[in-house]
């Protein structure tokens, strides 16, 4: 009985990560998106302070 209780609560555990991390993984690669289109429109301006920029990429 005990073993069993474990087990589902593992289960369900392992499937609240997995979601949580396909939440994570999501919006991670729309921020990557936003930033490559932000990155392309304002190309002059990230040349010329690419120090800065890196610092905003991390920020981000």
């Amino acid at each position: 009985m005990h073993s069993s209780y474990v087990t589902l609560n593992s289960s369900k555990y392992s499937a609240m990560h997995t979601f949580l991390s396909k939440i994570i993984f999501i919006t991670y690669n729309k921020l990557d998106l936003y930033r490559n289109t932000y990155a392309k429109k304002h190309k002059k301006s990230l040349k010329r302070s690419r120090k800065t920029n890196r610092l905003n990429t991390i920020d981000i």
